[in-house]
């Protein structure tokens, strides 16, 4: 294998100055996530919609390659000289090397003086193999699929394709702030924003003797995962930890239903957040559900919930391709009601935010 040719998806409808730019954001995460690993880059080369990936341990590479937002597919590349005899040659020996039975040929001829065109040379390297190996040709589901693609100077073969989660390199759509708690919802909520190309920020809240036994160990171990597999970007995930055991201490004297007070204030902690770091929106991993049960109330800043029109079994299944179903807590109860209307004064509070965002811990992920 001489490189990895990764193609994306969204990017290419841009504009050409818009593209350009976001191709410039996608190399540099690839540069980051390759680095991170400690796999060497010789260069790296962007044309034609494609970016082609000089680097040593090419295997290695096509395993952290294919979590970095923004790419569709990967292909580990052979480049050899541009003539029919070696593809030809070439192509048998790939075919020999897949222990497949069946197979099919795709080509594409990029550059236009090449004396075949695309389906001529797809009829030529089959028959070829066929007459070689008295191989199969199964066009719908073949045991191996050999690609070629000719340029002008080189033709590239390659027989895997590998999915990737597609989306937009982080950074490329502004800054947001994420609730996290560690449970399933939260955490499939912030992984959709990163995917989606948000420079994001984790928060959580801390509810010291009132929360969870566990949450905030299960928390770092959520970010540190998602800053390790998922997040390639000049900056490093930050997670941002509050501690909201004075608030809950206050709310314990003044009102019967804590919870929805305390999430109110928690929204109120993150908006305060948003200012501090230049953030646009906030995101929840509320579903219809949680939001029905719940909170009406002035916003300052946008809003979005990732996973609202995703059923139980979407999520849970989302959480498991990406990795996060060791880590995560799996929401059982149902959000309660309000027995009762009650209500608080909020000035009171104010000095007590201010207290809790003074005091806040932020680390680094890297």
């Amino acid at each position: 294998m001489d490189f990895v040719l990764v193609r994306y998806g969204e990017i290419g409808l841009k504009s050409k100055w818009v593209k350009r730019e976001f191709e410039g954001w996608l190399i540099s995460n690839i540069s980051i996530c390759l680095n991170r690993n400690k796999i060497r880059i010789d260069r790296i080369s962007c044309h034609g919609s494609r970016i082609y990936v000089y680097c040593d341990k090419i295997g290695k590479a096509l395993k952290v390659l294919k979590n970095v937002f923004g790419i569709v597919s990967i292909s580990p590349v052979y480049s050899i000289e541009p003539e029919l005899d070696s593809i030809k040659k070439f192509a048998l020996k790939l075919y020999k090397l897949s222990g497949e039975k069946s197979f099919r040929i795709t080509s594409k001829r990029r550059d236009k003086s090449f004396p075949m065109n695309s389906q001529q040379i797809v009829e030529y390297i089959g028959g070829y193999i066929v007459e070689k190996e008295r191989a199969p040709v199964n066009l719908k589901k073949p045991g191996v699929e050999i690609s070629i693609e000719i340029e002008k100077s080189r033709a590239m073969l390659f027989v895997k394709k590998i999915k990737c989660f597609g989306g937009m390199p982080i950074g490329s759509q502004g800054r947001c702030m994420c609730l996290v708690s560690g449970g399933i919802n939260s955490s499939l909520a912030a992984w959709k924003m990163m995917r989606r190309g948000c420079q994001t920020t984790l928060v959580y809240v801390d509810a010291g003797k009132y929360g969870i036994k566990g949450s905030r160990q299960r928390v770092e171990k959520i970010a540190n995962y998602l800053a390790k597999n998922f997040y390639s970007h000049k900056e490093p995930l930050k997670l941002v930890i509050l501690n909201f055991e004075p608030v809950y201490n206050l709310l314990k004297t003044e009102v019967t239903n804590v919870g929805i007070f305390a999430k109110k204030l928690m929204l109120d902690a993150v908006e305060l957040l948003c200012n501090e770091f230049g953030a646009k929106s906030v995101v929840t991993g509320d579903n219809i559900r949680s939001m029905a049960s719940g909170l009406f109330r002035e916003k300052k800043f946008v809003y979005l919930y990732p996973i609202v029109g995703l059923s139980k079994t979407e999520v849970e299944k989302d959480v498991k391709e990406i990795g996060l179903d060791k880590f995560v807590v799996h929401n059982k109860k149902p959000a309660k009601k309000r027995a009762k209307t009650e209500s608080i004064v909020l000035g009171k509070y104010t000095q007590l935010m201010n207290g809790v965002i003074k005091t806040k811990k932020m680390i680094e992920l890297k």
